[in-house]
């Protein structure tokens, strides 16, 4: 019988060895950025077509993100599939892998498991209902809290709803209405995971953040919420007889999307999804500390770009954000600029309402701020542009770009997910629907290189639409890759890419390692 030898370290202990890693300036020493080789690409089990080499067929299904922890070694893949047309159908969930050799540890699927829901004191109620209108759970987000030893996704659909005060919640009807879920996992024994919880969110939650010192969990809501307040920032501090807290935010073109902590100044960021705008909230007594305008130095931005590189942006237009990341030892907070589009048809893309390219201009680009507030540059904001030669007037869109029938290492880095590295000097942005990953050099700022990601299914054929005028099929465009999560395993560099597959893509996550 083999006997399991695990890293006991008191939780005190290592929420001080975790901001100690986040806020010490040494570890973040001077250093050229590493380029990035793939080792290995994992990919669905149920996609695999026999390939050798660094594909490695896994119980990974359309991987959202994921998040890696080195006390103990292991990191995890929130899975996103799930069958439309029924609830409690489909692998939504999440695998647990070993960091370096990506041995399965464990696999979850919380479609038709328990999961008791948070009520407002604190006590645990009935298990929350199916999804709305037959929805799957939908996983988006993952983050570890690795002192406490817990893990927490955030779901799309919860079934439930907060009434218009958020002073209780009840059964959602549609999902226009329907609150998303922030699922808590035990994951003391990463090869025996337990679904613990569920907290009720805002709806259109997406991504998480949480404190690894004061244990908090930041979910914001990127679409309103029906709700008096239709914008806020959820607080779930699991510590507390009364665990739900909110951070509301001004009006309805407030809500926040990406999010993180800063342990080391006891701040979370977050990137407004249409606000133009980046809020700091005070994790000590969660309220809003400043804001910070992205869309002047955007605009001053593209002013200064040669004039063959320049770019008019119509009125009425808005910044859409994305993802946010926090390098926490420089104190920088970096957001995705995803795209640049009439600010109702930007809310719209992601629900029912199909937006044609010729309506948008798909970004390209990341906003640096400095959230340092000793340094002599608290709050500016520097733009970085992942352009990779394709400019706007040239390359307008995505589907341009890909049009182009390049590379996808050879295509701008549409920006999506991100992730930093302060000790390697290197910021990585994944290229949501160009297929890639940019590695930009966080000295610089400049774009250092591009990995192609989206990898086809050998053999795949992909079905036509239908037109419903003449009933013929229509002619198939280029296929489209669905980029996502970037993490990056602290201590050893590794990072991980989300690959949603769609298209005949594969869904996968790609690991790659760092070498100067």
């Amino acid at each position: 019988m083999k006997h399991r030898h695990e890293l006991r370290v008191p939780k005190a202990l290592v929420s001080i060895l975790i901001a100690g890693l986040c806020a010490v300036p040494g570890l973040a020493a001077a250093g050229s950025t590493p380029t990035y080789t793939i080792n290995k690409v994992l990919v669905a089990e149920d996609q695999w077509q026999g390939e050798d080499g660094v594909v490695d067929p896994k119980p990974i299904y359309k991987p959202h993100e994921s998040d890696a922890s080195y006390f103990p070694d292991y990191w995890i893949s929130s899975n996103e599939r799930g069958d439309e047309e029924v609830a409690g159908s489909g692998k939504g969930g999440i695998t647990i892998l070993k960091n370096g050799s990506n041995a399965v540890l464990s696999q979850v699927s919380i479609e038709s498991a328990c999961i008791p829901v948070v009520q407002l004191n604190g006590s645990l109620g009935a298990c929350a209902p199916a999804g709305a209108e037959g929805h799957p759970r939908h996983p988006h987000g993952i983050d570890i809290d690795t002192s406490r030893r817990l893990a927490y996704q955030v779901a799309e659909h919860s079934g439930l709803k907060w009434n218009a005060g958020r002073t209780g919640f009840e059964p959602a009807a549609t999902t226009d209405e329907e609150s998303g879920l922030l699922v808590v996992y035990d994951v003391r024994d990463p090869r025996n995971p337990r679904v613990l919880k569920g907290y009720v969110l805002g709806h259109a939650a997406e991504e998480s953040a949480v404190n690894e010192v004061n244990g908090k969990v930041y979910v914001g809501n990127h679409e309103p919420s029906p709700t008096t307040v239709p914008c806020f920032v959820s607080v779930i501090n699991p510590s507390s007889s009364h665990p739900y807290r909110f951070i509301d935010l001004p009006n309805d073109q407030s809500c926040v999307q990406g999010l993180e902590v800063d342990e080391g100044l006891n701040t979370v960021n977050g990137t407004t999804h249409i606000g133009q705008k980046m809020y700091t909230f005070n994790s000590s007594n969660d309220t809003i500390a400043y804001s910070v305008d992205i869309r002047g130095p955007f605009n001053a931005f593209v002013a200064g770009l040669p004039a063959s590189q320049r770019f008019t942006i119509p009125d009425g237009w808005v910044l859409h954000m994305h993802d946010l990341t926090a390098d926490k030892s420089n104190h920088r907070a970096y957001q995705t600029i995803h795209t640049i589009g009439d600010a109702a048809t930007v809310e719209e893309e992601e629900g029912t309402v199909v937006v044609e390219e010729a309506d948008e201009i798909t970004g390209r680009w990341v906003a640096e701020v400095n959230t340092n507030p000793r340094s002599r540059d608290f709050k500016r904001v520097r733009i970085i542009d992942l352009s990779n030669g394709q400019s706007v007037p040239a390359v307008r869109t995505h589907g341009d770009a890909v049009d182009t029938g390049l590379p996808y290492n050879r295509l701008f880095v549409h920006a999506h997910f991100l992730a930093v590295d302060p000790s390697n000097d290197a910021l990585l942005v994944s290229g949501e629907h160009t297929g890639n990953l940019g590695v930009v050099d966080t000295d610089t700022r400049r774009l250092k290189q591009v990995v192609a990601i989206s990898r086809p299914i050998p053999n795949c054929v992909r079905t036509p639409e239908i037109d419903e005028t003449t009933g013929l099929p229509l002619p198939l465009e280029a296929p489209e890759p669905h980029v996502h999560g970037v993490n990056i395993q602290a201590l050893a560099g590794t990072a991980y890419v989300s690959d949603e597959g769609e298209d005949c893509f594969y869904e996968s996550v790609t690991v790659l390692r760092p070498s100067n």
